[in-house]
């Protein structure tokens, strides 16, 4: 089940839209429902918009499926960003599109070092956030290369980390 990222929007068609809501974890739905816009031809809106792909996300039934299209993702084309951001999805992006470069890319505009910079995340597209910030802090739902990137490790989703990390080291 795909759907693309063009110009800060996603797009997905109506059944891949309800397969996919149907496999995504309950507390994401209304997020998922709430950000994607249902387009009836998905052939025709790349076609429609050539240049302007920012990503694509797929969704697998299984993440062994997803793992083993990961593979040949990277094997065939290994100047892509493959990420995920939850257990069966996939995301590709151009070659340094990443979280990372874009909080780097923030704060250098906001005249900010790297070590002035804080990144919280809990899954694999926010690795790169959380390894060039000056202080990357990981939730405590987060996969095992964010925990293992961290500096350190706070609450998870469900108990407030984020006001946990920013009350601990912003505040």
């Amino acid at each position: 089940m795909i759907s693309v990222f063009i110009d800060g929007q996603c797009y997905i068609t109506r059944e891949n839209s309800e397969m996919s809501l149907a496999i995504t974890p309950a507390n994401l739905r209304s997020y998922i429902r709430s950000t994607r816009i249902e387009v009836e031809d998905m052939r025709r809106t790349l076609q429609e918009h050539p240049d302007q792909v920012e990503k694509f996300s797929m969704m697998y039934a299984t993440a062994a499926e997803r793992d083993n299209v990961w593979r040949h993702m990277a094997a065939a084309f290994p100047e892509l960003e493959i990420a995920s951001s939850i257990e069966r999805n996939l995301e590709l992006s151009a070659p340094g599109v990443t979280k990372g470069r874009g909080l780097m890319a923030l704060a250098e505009h906001l005249g900010l070092t790297p070590d002035q910079v804080m990144a919280v995340g809990d899954s694999g597209n926010d690795l790169t956030m959380v390894q060039l910030a000056g202080l990357g802090v990981a939730m405590g739902n987060a996969t095992r290369e964010v925990l293992a990137a961290a500096d350190a490790v706070t609450a998870d989703n469900d108990h407030d980390g984020v006001a946990e990390a920013i009350e601990k080291y912003v505040l």
